[in-house]
């Protein structure tokens, strides 16, 4: 057990028989008893800062692996919207070729042009009637209302 001093920054009290020097009760006064600190042993300490040091290390390096797989990501990010935004602006040519392809006045010009196709003077329209349905007692037999029906034009 080890002695100091009660309270730090306060004068000493000195009685006018000790010439300057405090008493033995005056110090005695002054002074409380302190429990010493048990140290751990030398080794145990370098252990425990080695555990230390090391488990620093080991989440350095993990902070450090989680940044670089962040960075990788979002890279690999950036690189797919560009590639997104490519063929977004591919699939717009596309449907521009599709529709100016589709155009009635384009296949016009082609048919006649390239093709040789010409207009017909006459445009002829066929219509068929309508045939009711009637119910057939055998499955196997044809239906004799269907029989050399033939569409013919209607005036």
């Amino acid at each position: 057990m080890s002695a100091v001093p009660l309270r730090r920054g306060e004068p000493e009290v000195h009685g006018p028989e000790t010439k300057g020097r405090p008493t033995y009760r005056e110090r005695r006064r002054n002074l409380r008893l302190v429990r010493e600190r048990r140290r751990l042993p030398r080794r145990r300490r370098r252990t425990v800062a080695a555990l230390a040091i090391g488990l620093g290390a080991f989440t350095l390096f993990a902070v450090l692996a989680v940044h670089v797989r962040l960075a990788q990501t979002a890279f690999e990010l950036q690189e797919e919207q560009q590639a997104v935004e490519r063929k977004q602006g591919r699939n717009e040519r596309l449907e521009v070729a599709a529709a100016e392809l589709e155009a009635p006045g384009r296949i016009r010009r082609e048919a006649t042009g390239r093709l040789g196709m010409v207009l017909p003077r006459v445009v002829h329209f066929v219509y068929a009637r309508e045939v009711q349905e009637a119910a057939v007692e055998h499955p196997g037999e044809p239906d004799p209302t269907q029989q050399g029906v033939q569409p013919t034009p209607r005036p």
